[in-house]
């Protein structure tokens, strides 16, 4: 039986769109046009995939940076559809065979046949806290630690070699080709490098886990009291000398696999100022959580005080502002204005939101999640607008989920708001500068405001562009396009590529133009008038603090 018979693509498939929320920056259809003829995809991948492994090339990745805590960068990307499946599978192959180590609290397999991969990371996460404060009562010392740019190190010769270690139960035969095609998309997605894997998908993380499998092994074979969510790591011991003998330990371990420790999220600590920072909000953070698990509306007004004490008291602690905290807060706002609760609080929370674009750009994410509940307010786009038109505008991540902002809310009737959108979406459009992520979301925005003449331009720049998301959105720009002008263009562009057959395919069975796919939690889902119907398979599954 050929390898690619044995990979369960419908599964993978499942587990794609559970893991989308994560992504950069989402793909532009949502993958609605593969999901609408899906058992026709899936075949067309399986027979493309029964070549030579060796032979098998992935198509282009497209890289971008998000701006982290502090204005670095990390690099992300987005994968064509098909590489993606094809690496979720062989990951969902593998899966089953392995468990980490029982120090380690991140990526825990939710079951064998779970959409969803993992355990969800908020009940992992809060599991590694309450095992940090347990052993903090136990030693007096604490080792803290984190890896410098973890997945961009990760090397693939390296990690092949432990995936064989690993998994000896698998024919020899298949791991040789499942190998092949696992290098084979991780050597092209890093431009060639021997190193670097991408970030932000689930298969990543599991790999993430398999990478530092030995030195797990090596911490337990040699009883170090020893903790690890994702690349935080924690050692305990009992004298300060002991645990700076085991940090250098550590430290000469990971080089080994060309691995180093973050200097700046490095310490050694007494057990007693760990616990206090533990218990730092805590009470506070659990009462919130604990009020809306509840799902009922008088518990979550009467916890809405307290909310916006933590909120705004964590906006105005420079010194020790922690992004899980504020993260936190925001999701649950979210959570209350899609449900209709909150009322008047929310206009001083988006004020605080927008006036935080140019300092917290890595939040950008969430706030465009909640911004995005506030259609038709011309303070908000008015506040991004200007944003976008400024030198803050550094990051292309940031402004391709700002853009999408603008395609969510602004009310093409509402012509003197969409006349300064079309005329950000035409200089973006032109810049040579701008990155196929804001080009792509530019002309969508173009598109859905602006004219005829606007559509036409559109359609005629498709010809000369090489980027295929950016032609995708070209296809979604031209919706309403006069309808014989459509047409023509949908035929002449729809042969020879797949991916823009299929998207054509797709769109010519909308009944109306669709520019975006955001849909908040509908505010009538209540069972009676006190019980409220919180949604759990939404962007806010993995957010805890």
């Amino acid at each position: 039986m050929p390898f690619v018979d044995e990979l369960d693509f419908d599964l993978a498939w499942e587990r794609v769109i559970k893991d989308m929320g994560d992504d950069p920056y989402p793909d532009l259809l949502h993958y609605k046009d593969v999901q609408s003829n899906w058992d026709a995809f899936r075949d067309e991948l399986l027979e493309s995939l029964k070549g030579d492994a060796g032979k098998y090339r992935p198509e282009a990745y497209s890289a971008i940076e998000i701006p982290k805590k502090g204005f670095t960068l990390r690099p992300a990307g987005a994968m064509h559809i098909k590489d993606r499946l094809l690496y979720q599978a062989i990951i969902d192959f593998l899966a089953p065979y392995y468990a980490p180590e029982e120090p380690v609290f991140s990526y825990r397999l939710a079951g064998k046949r779970s959409s969803w991969m993992f355990k969800p990371g908020v009940e992992q996460w809060k599991s590694f806290q309450t095992k940090v404060e347990e052993l903090c009562h136990q030693y007096k010392w604490v080792v803290e630690t984190d890896l410098t740019a973890y997945f961009e190190h990760i090397d693939h010769k390296y990690l092949a070699r432990r995936i064989d270690d690993i998994f000896p139960d698998i024919a020899r035969p298949t791991m040789r080709v499942l190998k092949q095609y696992l290098m084979k998309l991780l050597s092209g997605w890093s431009n060639g490098k021997p190193y670097g894997i991408p970030q932000v998908n689930n298969p990543s993380s599991f790999l993430g886990n398999i990478y530092l499998d030995e030195f797990d092994k090596w911490m337990v074979r040699n009883n170090y009291v020893y903790l690890r969510y994702v690349d935080d790591m924690r050692v305990f011991a009992n004298t300060e000398a002991e645990a700076r003998r085991k940090l250098a330990e550590m430290i000469s371990s990971l080089r080994r696999l060309g691995l180093y420790v973050s200097s700046a999220k490095t310490r050694i600590v007494k057990s007693e100022q760990v616990l206090g920072e533990l218990d730092d909000h805590k009470d506070t953070l659990n009462a919130i959580d604990a009020a809306f698990k509840t799902k009922r509306r008088s518990a979550i007004e009467a916890i809405i005080p307290i909310l916006n004490d933590f909120f705004f008291s964590t906006i105005s602690d420079e010194n020790g502002f922690r992004d899980r905290h504020f993260r936190f807060c925001i999701y649950r706002y979210r959570k209350l204005k899609a449900f209709g609760l909150g009322g008047d609080i929310h206009q001083p929370i988006v004020e605080t939101v927008l006036s935080k674009l140019p300092e917290l750009p890595n939040a950008t994410d969430i706030f465009a999640l909640y911004l995005s509940l506030f259609p038709g307010v011309p303070d908000i786009s008015s506040v991004i607008l200007e944003f976008l038109n400024s030198d803050y505008n550094t990051y292309a991540w940031q402004a391709a989920h700002l853009l999408e902002v603008l395609i969510r809310t602004v009310n093409p009737d509402d012509r003197q708001t969409a006349n300064k959108c079309t005329e950000l979406a035409r200089n973006i459009r032109q810049s040579q500068n701008a990155h196929p992520a804001a080009r792509a979301k530019a002309t969508i925005l173009l598109g859905k405001l602006g004219d005829w003449a606007d559509r036409r331009s559109i359609r005629d720049s498709y010809y000369g562009e090489s980027n295929l998301e950016v032609r995708r959105a070209i296809l979604v720009a031209v919706q309403e396009m006069n309808t014989d002008e459509r047409k023509f263009f949908y035929k002449n562009v729809q042969n020879g590529n797949s991916d823009i057959a299929r998207a054509v395919s797709y769109l010519k069975q909308l009944n109306v133009p669709k520019y975006h796919y955001f849909n908040p939690p509908d505010p009538e889902d209540f069972a009676d008038e006190d019980y409220l119907h919180l949604e759990e398979d939404i962007d806010y599954y993995d957010i805890w603090y």
